[in-house]
Order: structure tokens, then C-alpha cells, then sequence
């Protein structure tokens, strides 16, 4: 079914100049350097050595644009129709599910987000935990298209909360979506005062964070640099580990950070996760009194140390047990109904580990397609979200403008993001919040735009996994350079990006093509 909508080129060509003109307006990706740490303790490891003792802490040893992109198809043979009236064609089934998708039906999903209750923007501003798994695929999660006994804990999570199924990342890497979740921006890079930690400590929250930090360097600004009061991880991604069964050797020690101090070498990746969890349960329950902001940011889960073809599932359990014991330990704090926790993935999984990379369900896996960009979304604010399912288009950008929002910042304090606050939805909108949204490249360059059900493919190369060769486990594949030109896909009926609909609706692509040249 062709969906009516109206034909806005000038205000969606008007979004694209001011991205690139916050793209412009930054020296590169690289954080401004501040001065290292004048005092570095004595280490006890060798950072050739050993890996790190993995030591959870102990009970008394806590570590110290407006880019709106309307709507830009061109309308059918409807010209009575009004704005109001664009949205996403609902299907029969009861959630508001978009019709001939490739989503699973469950019995939890026909339960409506028809919320009663007030705007969650006029409850006390809330504790916010924000949980990121670095590329968890949509066919690792249970509640999405994993196994139905996959990720009992995540899935629980979006049985108490709402569930995005339409949820993308900013890009299909791990730092640009960092950066679009903390900043609220693709290409802006003073995270130092304006990122989530900054606003949350302005507005008198503890601050933590834990985890994968990819926002600077060993030698630029950290999280204690950028808001939080707490930071415990590393500074680099699992990939650049010296773990790495083919690139290990040429990787530098992986540092440790307890704050701004480096306190060891080279965590064991398969106990990473459980490091992470048990501190910032920590952190949650030291002083559940006083408004709080939690960070996390797991690292890729892929069993680094291990060939065994059942090590992918055993690691994807262990992040569900992370992911639970943050979860009781707000629960086990009393502040259930005052802490919003949300729960996502940073992009899709790098396939070309094979049996040790995730799964995408029905989307395509090469990079830069849905596979790699559509991601798991859930967020439980009990008593104020009812459960349900949201079924349009949202992405990371939205989330520091939604957090701020429930924080009562100003919009002058917050000044230009991206993304849009999702309130709304919180509140049980159903409609569509975007019409269009645009797809950058590190450089600036569009590279796909989505538009209600379709997404336009500018000419570009991608990498692709060769489907003729099985990778073996634990040790990555070579990626295949392919090139393609304008593609144009019907999301609602191919979800899969299987067959280009350039043909049938030579409009479309047309439109989009116009906006994007302007």
C-alpha cells in the first residue's frame, strides 16, 4: 500500500545543510587533548604480563540539530489528505505493528501503550541507567528474533517496559553510536561540557561510568573529564586487544582506568562484563537517596579467548546476567518507580566472525544495511511507562534530548541536537514521531535516507561477508568490497533489503535524489 504524504523538499534540504553545518563546524573526531594524570601508580603488572586479576569490589571498596527531517515523498492520488493523516499503515494485529513485517507476534506484544497516567515529563525528574551492549544483534535477544529462551533477564526487562522495534543506530560502528548517545550529535566532539555526564552533573546527580569508553584516549578526555564522578573500564574496543586471534600481536596492552589512574593491563574479555555489572550495582545501591546517573557501556561480547562453537551463546548469556544484576540492583535499592533504565545496542554485529558473531534476524547483514544498523531498544520507568510496543522509527540521537527532557533542562541550556525527545512515545504515542531521517558518513556524505517505509541507497562501496565461505570460529573472515548505485526498498514487505523497487516507484527515488542534491 502506497502511503499518502506530503512532498516538503525545502524543509528536509534545509536539515542536510545544518548537519553538514555542524559537521563543519568541528576540527575532525578527535577530542581536544587534556593533560594526562600527574600521578600514575606504581603497577604490579607488567603490561606484557598477565592479564588482570579480576577482582569485583568489595562492599567497602568502591571504586573512586534540531535535525528535523519532514516528510519529503510525493503525495499519491489523495490531495484531501492532511499531515495529520501521515503515518504508518496499521495492520490488523492489535499493537499497531506495521503491516506484512518480519517482526515476531508474541502474547506480551498486545499489550497497549495506551498510557492513563500523566506526562512522565511532569513526575519528579528521574535516576536514569543507561545500558549499552556493543553489537547485539536482533536475533541475539529473545523478546526480538532470538531463541525464545535467549536473554530471559533482557527479555523480562521489555515484558516491564517498552520495546522499540524500529530502533536504529546513528552508524554501523561502535564509536559513532557513543558518541550519538552521549552527545546527542554525529559529529560535534565537546562531550567534556555538553555530553550526558556534564548536563546530569549540572543537575546535582551522581555520575558514573562503566565500561567501553571510545570518546578519547589514553592521552585526551575521559569520562572523569566529561561529567561523571566514577569511571572504571577501558579505552579501547575489544578488537584491539592483543586477544585478537589474527591482530593480537600487533595491539598495545589493553589499559585498565579506575578513575583517571591506571591501575592494570588487559582484562580477561570473558569476565569484562561481570567486572562491569558488579560496579555499577554497586554504585546504584551505595546511595539510593540521592539522584543518580549510570553509564554503561559493555564491551564486544565475543569470546575472544575461545574457539568453541557454543562460545557465542555462553557470551551472550553472560551479558544477560550483567544486564540482570544492574537491573535488581535498582530494584533492590527501593527506586524502581523513580529510575528510568534503558536498555539498546550500539549497532548490529560484525559478521564477519560467523559462528561468533551475532545474529540479525531478517535484515541484511552487510555493513551499512538494516542488519547492521537496526538495533534492540527497551526502556522500563515503572508506573510511569505502561509496557507495550513501539512500532515507527527512532534512533539513538533521541536519546540525550528524551533523558533532558524528563531532567527539565532548558531547551536554551541544551542547545542543538540531532535527535527528538521521545517523550510522547513515552507517554503512549503511537504515530510516527519522524517522517525522514538522513544517514551520514564520517566525512558528511548522505549515504542512505529513510523515508516512512522506504530507504534510498546513495552509490557507494559496502562490505559484504562472503556467503561461500564459513568462517572459523573465533577467527574473523575477509570482507568482500561490493559497489552499488541507487537502491531504493520497500521496508514494510522487504524488510530484508532483498529486491531494489527502483523500478516501481522511479518517484520516489527520484524525490529523495532531488533533496539530497539541494
Amino acid at each position: 500500500m502506497k502511503t499518502p504524504v506530503f512532498f516538503l523538499l525545502t524543509i528536509f534540504s534545509v536539515s542536510l545543510l545544518f548537519a553538514q553545518q555542524e559537521m563543519d563546524n568541528q576540527n575532525g573526531p578527535e577530542l581536544e587533548s587534556v593533560a594526562e594524570a600527574e600521578q600514575t601508580p606504581a603497577l604490579d603488572n607488567d603490561p606484557q604480563g598477565p592479564i588482570l586479576e579480576d577482582a569485583l569490589p568489595q562492599d567497602d571498596a568502591l571504586p573512586q540539530q534540531d535535525n528535523v527531517q519532514d516528510d519529503i515523498l510525493p503525495k499519491d492520488e489523495t490531495p484531501e489528505e492532511t499531515e495529520e493523516e501521515i503515518r504508518v499503515v496499521p495492520s490488523p494485529e492489535a499493537d499497531n505493528r506495521p503491516a506484512v513485517t518480519a517482526e515476531p507476534v508474541t502474547p506480551d506484544d498486545q499489550k497497549q501503550n495506551n498510557a492513563t497516567h500523566n506526562s512522565v515529563a511532569s513526575a519528579d525528574p528521574p535516576n536514569v541507567v543507561l545500558i549499552v551492549a556493543d553489537e547485539l544483534g536482533l536475533g541475539d535477544v529473545g523478546c526480538y528474533f532470538g531463541t525464545q529462551n535467549a536473554t530471559p533477564r533482557i527479555c523480562q526487562l521489555a515484558n516491564e517496559g517498552l520495546r522499540f522495534t524500529d530502533f536504529s543506530a546513528s552508524a554501523p560502528d561502535s564509536l559513532s553510536a557513543q558518541r550519538a548517545i552521549v552527545t546527542g550529535r554525529r559529529f560535534g566532539k565537546n562531550v567534556e561540557s555538553t555530553g550526558l555526564g556534564a548536563i546530569a552533573k549540572k543537575h546535582s546527580y551522581r555520575t558514573a561510568f562503566f565500561g567501553q569508553w571510545l570518546l578519547g584516549t589514553d592521552s585526551a578526555a575521559l569520562p572523569t573529564d566529561c561529567g561523571f564522578d566514577v569511571f572504571w573500564g577501558t579505552t579501547a574496543p575489544a578488537d584491539k586487544w592483543p586477544f585478537h586471534p589474527v591482530a593480537g600481536e600487533l595491539n598495545a596492552p589493553l589499559t585498565v582506568w579506575d578513575n583517571s589512574a591506571v591501575v592494570g593491563y588487559n582484562l580477561n574479555p570473558e569476565t569484562y562484563n561481570r567486572q562491569i555489572s558488579a560496579r555499577a550495582a554497586k554504585f546504584i545501591k551505595k546511595a539510593p537517596n540521592d539522584p543518580f546517573f549510570v553509564c554503561v557501556f559493555f564491551p564486544s561480547f565475543r569470546p575472544l579467548t575461545s574457539q568453541e562453537p557454543d562460545a557465542y551463546s555462553a557470551a551472550v548469556a553472560r551479558l544477560d546476567n550483567a544486564v540482570g544484576e544492574i537491573v535488581d540492583a535498582v530494584d533492590a535499592a527501593g527506586v524502581t518507580n523513580k529510575t528510568l533504565i534503558v536498555f539498546l545496542s550500539s549497532c548490529g554485529p560484525n559478521r564477519v566472525w560467523g559462528a561468533q558473531a551475532g545474529s540479525t534476524g531478517p535484515y541484511r547483514a552487510d555493513v551499512g544495511f538494516e542488519g547492521t544498523i537496526r538495533v534492540p531498544c527497551i526502556v522500563r520507568y515503572s508506573e510511569k511507562v505502561s509496557p507495550g510496543v513501539y512500532n515507527c522509527f527512532a534512533n539513538q540521537l533521541d536519546v540525550l534530548p528524551t533523558v533532558a527532557q524528563l531532567w527539565n533542562v532548558t531547551e536554551e541550556e541544551l542547545g542543538k541536537r540531532e535527535g527528538k525527545s521521545l517523550v510522547s512515545v513515552l507517554d503512549g504515542k503511537t504515530e510516527p514521531v519522524y517522517k525522514s531521517f538522513a544517514y551520514f558518513s564520517p566525512d558528511g556524505t548522505v549515504i542512505a535516507v529513510r523515508a516512512d517505509k522506504w530507504k534510498l541507497y546513495c552509490p557507494q562501496e559496502y562490505k559484504s561477508v562472503s556467503k561461500t565461505e564459513t568462517p572459523t570460529p573465533g577467527v574473523p573472515a575477509p570482507y568482500v568490497i561490493k559497489t552499488i548505485d541507487w537502491e531504493l526498498y520497500d521496508l514494510s514487505d522487504d524488510p530484508g533489503e532483498t529486491t531494489p523497487k527502483n523500478d516501481e516507484r522511479p518517484d520516489i527515488v527520484e524525490t529523495i535524489r532531488k533533496a539530497i542534491n539541494r
